[in-house]
């Protein structure tokens, strides 16, 4: 899917974290975003995600502004480990806008494919594999909501 920033500029008090006048990440393509700490990397995909607004500029995806797109984030920080790896499934689910049912379906079927039924409610930063396999998890059920 094309990714388009033109003109985003993201202001958090007074100082500015990113200022893209033009960017282009093509369809097919590999990506790479590199540079020092502080330089922009996490907020533009943020961004990109729908994540945080930019306070002038668009960012278009697939055509599509970001907020109204469907891409997924994976925070590079662990921030909800003190959930389940139910409760860590689901979020995203429930963040998409799926009702509890489809919620459900989707994650023991995830559960099941990945081995891990045996896990899913166990506290995901009580064991690291549950972590990597929440990971993992949540990886695919973004891969069936967009299906």
């Amino acid at each position: 899917m094309e990714v388009v920033l033109e003109g985003v500029r993201v202001e958090r008090e007074g100082r500015v974290l990113l200022d893209v006048p033009s960017l282009l990440f093509r369809r097919g393509r590999t990506i790479a975003i590199l540079g020092p700490n502080g330089s922009g990397k996490t907020t533009m995909l943020r961004v990109i995600a729908g994540l945080d607004r930019t306070r002038a500029g668009r960012v278009l995806i697939g055509g599509l502004p970001a907020h109204a797109s469907r891409v997924a984030y994976v925070f590079q920080e662990q921030v909800f480990l003190r959930r389940s790896v139910r409760e860590n499934l689901e979020l995203g689910l429930r963040l998409r806008g799926l009702d509890e049912s489809e919620r459900k379906v989707r994650m023991e079927e995830a559960a099941r494919l990945l081995g891990i039924t045996h896990l899913i409610d166990r506290r995901a930063d009580v064991d690291i594999v549950a972590e990597q396999l929440t990971q993992r998890a949540l990886r695919l059920l973004r891969q069936q909501v967009d299906a």
